[in-house]
């Protein structure tokens, strides 16, 4: 019997993936203090049928689904509002744990513990299983924690802007009203950013956890002018809330859509680029200079 209140919340947002949300669904241990929520984002008939035979097959966890399609920070917003664990976990349908993941549970539950606690994780091909770069980043800032707390304590609150990875205390979300923007790309970064900034402490465990895994026909690797001036509006706002604050980091990926329009040479994109980033304080100059800074520390 799983009790009344779990330690922990395991949030699951799904869209058109049903094999690979079936891998990730096995390596979840079946813990009574774990309750997984996997929300699906309005998938196509013939998929929601895979869904639907997935409820029966793995009659512990919750399924839920959206009423209209809302992308990925919808469903994990639906899955806050489900959650009852006193610590919540993200996790992407096409990704999966690994085996230290349930030791790194253990570790944790009915402890008191930081407000957010970081573990390590790997990346491969979603189909051949050989290594990727997708968790290089967070690899060195867990790495770096080590010898310097401060500064890649600092980046791994407002650098590492993707949910997975974190366990984190539902209080800091309820209490800070704290949720995902409802948006086709970067519906992540103001949560994550928001997390780190109302955490008191954080706690790295150097432990791997999670699989990132990389497909071509993944969200992220689709590419837009829409999506693009959406991240444009995403960064510079968040750049803005950094430099509002006294932190004393800036975001690179706010160099990415002007970067973009120069290579491909569109002069009406990088007007719309300029309009942004000019309502948030910030102009091309200043952006050059930020991104010549960036380059030299690399």
């Amino acid at each position: 019997m799983m009790k009344t209140k779990p330690t922990y919340s395991i949030i699951i947002p799904h869209y058109n993936t049903p094999d690979l949300l079936e891998r990730l669904l096995l390596s979840i241990p079946k813990r009574d203090d774990v309750e997984v929520i996997i929300v699906d984002d309005c998938s196509p008939d013939s998929v929601f049928q895979q869904y639907e035979i997935l409820k029966t097959k793995y009659e512990w966890m919750k399924f839920y689904c959206t009423e209209t399609n809302g992308g990925g920070g919808k469903a994990r917003n639906i899955g806050l509002q489900k959650a009852i664990g006193e610590y919540v976990i993200f996790a992407d349908a096409d990704d999966y744990f690994t085996p230290q993941f349930k030791d790194i549970l253990k570790n944790y539950a009915d402890k008191t513990t930081p407000d957010i606690i970081f573990f390590n994780a790997i990346s491969v091909d979603s189909v051949t299983q050989l290594p990727k770069d997708r968790s290089n980043h967070l690899n060195n800032f867990i790495q770096g924690f080590k010898t310097n707390p401060s500064q890649k304590g600092m980046e791994l609150r407002y650098l590492f802007g993707e949910p997975w990875c974190k366990i984190i205390k539902k209080d800091l979300i309820e209490n800070n009203k704290i949720l995902f923007d409802e948006i086709s790309i970067n519906n992540d970064t103001y949560f994550s950013y928001m997390c780190g900034f109302y955490s008191k402490n954080i706690a790295v465990d150097e432990r791997i956890g999670y699989c990132i895994t990389e497909r071509p026909s993944s969200v992220s690797k689709s590419i837009s002018y829409d999506k693009l001036l959406i991240k444009a509006k995403v960064f510079a706002k968040k750049n803005k809330f950094l430099k509002e604050n006294g932190i004393t980091i800036f975001d690179p990926n706010l160099f990415v859509p002007p970067i973009y329009g120069i290579r491909k040479r569109n002069f009406k994109f990088l007007r719309q680029i300029k309009s942004i980033i000019n309502s948030y304080g910030f102009s091309f100059l200043s952006l050059l200079s930020q991104y010549l800074k960036y380059r030299l520390h690399r």
